[in-house]
């Protein structure tokens, strides 16, 4: 890694790490949940900051799976906050990194029209067995 390079992922690494220490600061505070919103975003920045330090550009996929299903299933796109460093490192993939993102987003319209289309089935077919019994609802 170059200086200009080392010198950029320094800058979000500090950056990180005031921000971590504000919201510690404010949980201590507040005496707000060690498991809210606040830690949980001290855990991801504490993640981004490690990934960091390894020369690495964070994506979302790396962030803590969720406490409920073990899995975060965000993609492996890297975060917009490290744009910089993504245009230091690759630019072809800098480049490439706005259509990752929007290609990630029509594909959860497409999930999102295919479980609506499931729900809407399912809500006829709800009725259509209320009707026959002479439920309303």
């Amino acid at each position: 890694m170059n200086n200009k390079i080392e010198i950029a992922f320094g800058k979000h690494i500090k950056r990180l790490e005031k921000d971590v220490a504000k919201t510690q600061t404010r949980i201590d505070e507040q005496s707000l949940s060690n498991d809210g919103m606040e830690a949980i975003g001290i855990r991801d920045d504490l993640k981004k900051i490690a990934l960091l330090r390894e020369g690495v550009i964070p994506k979302y996929s790396d962030l803590p799976a969720a406490s409920i299903g073990g899995e975060n299933n965000l993609p492996k796109i890297e975060m917009f906050e490290f744009a910089d460093l993504l245009n230091l490192v690759d630019e072809t993939k800098a480049a490439l990194h706005d259509l990752d993102l929007i290609d990630y987003g029509k594909e959860l319209g497409s999930h999102h029209a295919k479980a609506k289309a499931k729900f809407d089935k399912a809500n006829a077919a709800h009725k259509e067995v209320n009707k026959r019994h002479g439920l309303s609802i």
